[in-house]
Order: structure tokens, then C-alpha cells, then sequence
């Protein structure tokens, strides 16, 4: 398979088909076109975003080389780190799967975020993103959908009371 068979692939995901997750995830030539699939995504929404940033609303010391270059970089680690967040979390629910299972077609899904930096458009797009996760973990590692909801929640929760404490101790540090 090449290259536009896998990004088919990725749009099957993010049509939520639970065959083409489970091909993905079980196809270990998945990996590298997973990879390239964020590189790319990221390489165009940092383009975007870095021409925005340097033409309508410059910050100082923000360059768009600069944002170009580290967005597939976080793009990359955002996979790495978050399916390894959601592995960690499923084996607490008795999960059978592996951790690259969740890496290959979420990373195959993530196309999506192209569509990241247009406004109320993201929302639609993180609201999604949070379904194939979803369904994704729930295929991977062979949980129900109730399990996979808490699953993906739970981090999500626990970086949201996290985001609290500290911003409150960030407040009260400056009365």
C-alpha cells in the first residue's frame, strides 16, 4: 500500500469504521505513513498559523520559521505523549491492546487538525477528535464504549483540575 492508501485509510477513521481502525492499528507499515500523516498535517496548519502570526497579529520574538518548525514537532510528541496517556489510563480498565495499536490510526486521523485553525471550526474539530479517540481506544484495546468515554475523559479532567490549581496559585500569588 502507498501512501494515499493509507490516507483513505484515515478518512475510513475518521468515519469512524472499526475495520479500517483495526487494519491500521494491526499494520505495522502504518507507523511511518502515521507519522508522515502529522508531519504534513501540522507542517500546513503551522504555515498557516506562522503567515497569520506574522501578518495580522505579530508577537514579539514569535517568528513563522519558528512556528513552522515546531508544530510537527509537537504534533509528533501530542501523539507519542497523549496515546501513551490513553494506553496507561486503559490498562487501569483491563485493556488487552498494544501501545502502537492507538498510535497508527490516530495518527493516520490526525488530517483533521488541518482544519484546526479556522475559528468555531476547531471546536467542531477537537469535539470529533475526542469520538475517534474514543472509538479508537475502544477498537484498540478491545474496552467498551463506556470504558473508552472514561478513558479518554479522565486525563482530560485531571488536566483540567491541574490547569485550576495552578492558574489559582498563579492569581493568588500576585495579591
Amino acid at each position: 500500500m502507498g501512501y494515499i492508501d493509507y490516507l483513505k485509510t484515515g478518512f475510513e477513521i475518521l468515519k469512524l469504521n472499526r475495520s479500517a481502525i483495526s487494519s491500521a492499528a494491526k499494520d505495522s507499515e502504518a507507523t511511518k505513513w502515521s507519522i508522515l500523516t502529522v508531519v504534513l498535517t501540522y507542517l500546513v496548519v503551522g504555515l498557516i498559523v506562522g503567515l497569520l502570526f506574522t501578518t495580522l497579529m505579530p508577537l514579539p520574538g514569535v517568528t513563522g520559521s519558528a512556528i513552522i518548525i515546531f508544530y510537527p514537532i509537537i504534533g509528533i510528541l501530542g501523539l507519542f505523549i497523549g496515546s501513551g496517556i490513553w494506553y496507561l489510563v486503559a490498562k487501569l480498565f483491563k485493556s488487552e491492546g498494544e501501545y502502537m495499536s492507538l498510535v497508527r490510526p490516530l495518527g493516520l486521523a490526525s488530517m483533521i487538525n488541518v482544519l484546526s485553525f479556522i475559528p468555531f471550526v476547531s471546536l467542531l474539530v477537537s469535539i470529533w477528535s475526542l469520538v475517534v479517540v474514543v472509538v479508537t481506544v475502544s477498537e484498540t484495546q478491545r474496552l467498551d464504549t463506556l470504558k473508552s468515554v472514561f478513558v479518554v475523559l479522565i486525563p482530560l479532567v485531571v488536566l483540567f483540575l491541574l490547569g485550576l490549581v495552578l492558574g489559582g496559585l498563579f492569581i493568588a500569588s500576585m495579591l
